[in-house]
This record gives C-alpha cells, sequence and structure tokens, in this order.
C-alpha cells in the first residue's frame, strides 16, 4: 500500500537529509559554516562585549543575511571585522545552503521517478493477468 503524501514526503525530506550529511561536500561545508559563525561569535563576545548568545545570533543572522540592525558593532575593529566576515561568509553560507538543497531536490526527484516507475509495473502487471488465455 502506497504511503500517505505528508508521510511519503516526511520520509523522502527526512532521507534526503541524512543522504546529504553522508556527503563529503556538504558536511565539509556545513563544517566550514559552523567554524566560521563560531569564530565571529568569538570575536563579536570579546571585541563587542556582547553576550554569548547576542553575538551568536548576529553572527547567524548576518551570515544568512537577514540583518535586523538591533545589534551593530560599535569598535572599528569590529566594523572592519563585520565587512570581511559578511563578504567571505555569505559565500561559504550559501554554498552550503545550495549544497544541501540540491541534495535533498536529488532524494525527492530519485523518490518520484521509483514511485511512478513502480506505478507502471503495477498497470503492466495488472493488464497482463487480466488477458485471457487464448482457445485452442
Amino acid at each position: 500500500m502506497d504511503r500517505p503524501r505528508p508521510i511519503r514526503a516526511l520520509r523522502t525530506l527526512f532521507e534526503g537529509i541524512w543522504e546529504a550529511i553522508m556527503d563529503v561536500q556538504v558536511r565539509l561545508l556545513v563544517g566550514l559554516t559552523v567554524s566560521i559563525i563560531s569564530i565571529a561569535t568569538m570575536f563579536y563576545h570579546f571585541v563587542e562585549g556582547w553576550a554569548w548568545i547576542d553575538a551568536a545570533y548576529f553572527s547567524t543572522v548576518t551570515i544568512a543575511t537577514v540583518g535586523y540592525g538591533d545589534f551593530v558593532p560599535k569598535t572599528d575593529i569590529g566594523k572592519v571585522f563585520t565587512m570581511v566576515y559578511t563578504l567571505l561568509g555569505i559565500g561559504v553560507f550559501v554554498a552550503a545552503c545550495s549544497a544541501l538543497a540540491e541534495r535533498l531536490i536529488r532524494k525527492a526527484r530519485e523518490e518520484e521517478k521509483n514511485r511512478r516507475r513502480a506505478a507502471r509495473k503495477e498497470v503492466v502487471k495488472r493488464a497482463y493477468s487480466q488477458q485471457t488465455p487464448p482457445e485452442p
């Protein structure tokens, strides 16, 4: 029996995430993104004097290009670091998101292709079983 669509979609999503995590390129890019965010978090905590949560929040919001504007670096070195961090970090963040999305889309397409193939086989099987043998 075929699973209901929402359950099938969730299963495909989780399998896609798992396959993406197993991919070396995705792991490298996600690890690099987490490392860059961690370095920025430490920088803002120690240089700007922000709380850890505020520094992590600002680092994540900045690299994701959301930029609410509720935190702004006050020191000159903080501003310079933010410029460099933004230019380097956004590219890595986008590459990581793109690689992850590409793996998820590939998995969804594979699942759909397999589902259609199985449906075609079932149609052929039913059609063949309904044929009556020729009389001698």
